[in-house]
């Protein structure tokens, strides 16, 4: 016996189009630099350098991936990870 398959419009109410996203998170700014420059300064407050390449190859994680990827290996504890999420959530 095999699995029902979904309808395409599975989901969606009668009369509502297609979504479509142009974006991560759906939106049509170009937030890279911006998201750059908060981990730039969330990483400098705490004296860890900033590695851009790594942050363009993480883009796109959550944000507790992304901070691990940028973290010295061997110095990404948790108590760290979480001050510095908290450190980029601050910045305006």
């Amino acid at each position: 016996m095999r699995a029902a398959t979904p309808e395409p419009s599975a989901g969606r109410r009668r009369g509502e189009g297609p979504v479509v996203g142009f974006d991560l998170d759906q939106t049509l700014v170009d937030s890279g630099p911006r998201i750059s420059s908060c981990l730039r300064a969330a990483l400098g407050e705490v004296g860890l350098p900033f590695d851009a390449a790594a942050a363009e190859a993480a883009r796109g994680l959550p944000l507790s991936g992304t901070l691990a990827a940028l973290v010295p290996p061997g110095r990404a504890t948790p108590a760290l990870l979480e001050d510095l999420a908290a450190r980029y959530r601050a910045q305006d």
